[in-house]
Order: structure tokens, then C-alpha cells, then sequence
């Protein structure tokens, strides 16, 4: 084997190794397997939304809807193209401004151009404390 065959299969076991942590570096889905707490309900603002951020759980949209004891909880990354979705109190959606993609509140897509559904949560609420997990 000569040298310039050796660098080339050096080369391409090297990007091969890396090609997994950079899949699930890239991938929105996250996997929250003890209940984490996000907020509280004295959080949620006037629409009755929360947006948290956090180390273990990444964005979470906590959304407070009026037929719901517990606040609907997602990842508002559209999977579409990575956007934030909103939720739409009028349409009972969220929707994404980027591409009008639309979802129910279980996270289920309605209208394209989005495919997949978004990440949902479970949530549970102690005292005045909100808790996700995946689902």
C-alpha cells in the first residue's frame, strides 16, 4: 500500500468514527427519562405559555390549555427546518412561522410542509412546581 492509499483509508475511518456523535449531536429529539422541573405555574405568562431552557432538556414550550388540568408540553423545534413553533389559542395549534407548518397540541402534524410530529412531554404538576419527562 502506498502512502497516499494509507492517508485515504486513515482519512475515511477517521470521518467514519465521527459520523455517529454527529447524528445525535444534530438530532432535535431528546430524551428526558426522570421527571425535570421547568418552571412553575406562577412561570406561565399572561397566554399562559412558558418557554424554558435547560442543560438537561433543551427547549421545552409549556403551554396551558383551558380543557387541560395539566399544561401541554413540547419541543417547539419545528422538524421541518428548525424553527420555533408558536401556539395559536385561536386555532388551538402551534404553528410555525417559518413554513406555516401546523400541529395539534398532542404534537401531531395537520399541514405540510412538516412531516414529522413534534417531541411532546408528559408533565406533572406538585404543588406549584411544573415537571416533563418524555413520554
Amino acid at each position: 500500500m502506498n502512502r497516499r492509499d494509507f492517508i485515504s483509508w486513515v482519512g475515511v475511518g477517521a470521518l467514519a468514527s465521527f459520523l455517529p456523535v454527529t447524528i445525535a449531536a444534530c438530532s432535535s429529539r431528546r430524551v428526558i427519562k426522570d421527571w425535570q422541573k421547568v418552571g412553575s405555574k406562577a412561570n406561565l405568562d399572561a397566554n399562559k405559555q412558558l418557554l424554558q431552557e435547560g442543560a438537561a432538556f433543551g427547549k421545552v414550550l409549556l403551554v396551558q390549555i383551558s380543557n387541560t388540568d395539566n399544561p401541554v408540553a413540547v419541543d417547539p423545534t419545528c422538524p421541518h427546518a428548525g424553527c420555533a413553533v408558536d401556539w395559536n389559542s385561536d386555532r388551538q395549534k402551534f404553528v410555525c412561522p417559518c413554513h406555516q407548518s401546523e400541529f395539534t397540541a398532542d404534537g401531531q402534524v395537520t399541514r405540510a410542509p412538516a412531516r414529522v410530529p413534534l417531541t411532546i412531554y408528559a408533565t406533572k404538576i406538585e404543588g406549584d412546581d411544573i415537571f416533563v419527562k418524555s413520554v
